[in-house]
């Protein structure tokens, strides 16, 4: 967990509720958390909006905006406590705002909620890829496979944020040439990489709308999709209904979808 604040007491104090659960790193400012963050790449930040030399919003959309780190969630915190300043620090791209001085019952609660639900999130996505390349196949897949379709779908994520992912990219972040990533992906999923990508995204954002009360637009941006009308199109062409009517039909009856064909 990356605690980025430059007051000592803060950090002190955060480190104190949090020290026995997580393993810490801290960052007096904005800066220097963003140039140590992508070697550490850690399960959660917290930070202050208030820094020297780079400002905590700043930071939260550099992070948003960086495909190593755009899936990591984060808490911001602020001394101000008006509704304009946490839509702000939302817009940015936090995921939890608090207040200074904060509970540290809240915090705790918040941080343990994020990262649990960046981690079931995580399972459910490798979960749902592991099912749609096994129904391509009559075959069970091999435990090679399933870790090379693990790896394919961290490196997916870490791209995530990005409208026009890089498939040249990917396919050397995992050891291959981009013909060859394609021939292995469409020999374990029947799928072209282009697809796949796509699918991974789809399904990503619908585990977000039955888990997350947030936007669409929000989610959508987080998928990989900056115009939200190209999400809601690629969502009903998949999924048979519209991000909204989906999102409805969760919140009415308890599920959205019947199960993939």
């Amino acid at each position: 967990m990356f605690i980025v604040e430059d007051n000592e007491d803060v950090a002190y104090l955060i480190a104190y509720n949090l020290q026995d659960k997580y393993e810490l790193r801290f960052a007096h400012d904005g800066q220097e958390a963003l140039n140590n963050a992508r070697e550490l790449v850690p399960a959660l930040f917290i930070t202050s909006t208030r820094l020297p030399l780079m400002g905590g919003k700043e930071l939260i959309r550099l992070i948003r905006d960086d495909a190593t780190l755009n899936h990591i969630p984060v808490i911001a915190m602020t001394p101000i406590a008006d509704e304009q300043e946490r839509m702000s620090c939302i817009e940015a791209g936090a995921d939890a705002v608090l207040v200074k001085p904060f509970n540290t019952t809240e915090l705790v609660l918040q941080t343990d909620h994020l990262i649990n639900q960046n981690a079931r999130m995580r399972e459910r996505l490798t979960k749902t890829t592991h099912e749609i390349a096994q129904k391509s196949s009559s075959t069970p897949m091999s435990k090679e496979d399933k870790d090379f379709i693990n790896r394919l779908v961290d490196v997916i994520h870490a791209q995530m944020a990005k409208d026009d992912i890089d498939m040249e990219h990917i396919a050397a972040a995992m050891l291959l040439s981009p013909k060859q990533l394609r021939s292995r992906v469409m020999a374990i999923t029947g799928m072209t990489t282009v697809a796949y990508v796509l699918q991974v995204r789809l399904n990503y954002a619908r585990r977000m709308i039955t888990s997350e009360n947030t936007s669409l637009t929000i989610i959508a941006t987080k998928c990989g999709f900056q115009n939200l009308s190209h999400f809601s199109k690629a969502f009903k062409q998949q999924f048979g209904v519209s991000p909204m009517q989906f999102r409805k039909n969760y919140d009415d009856v308890g599920q959205g979808l019947p199960p993939v064909k």
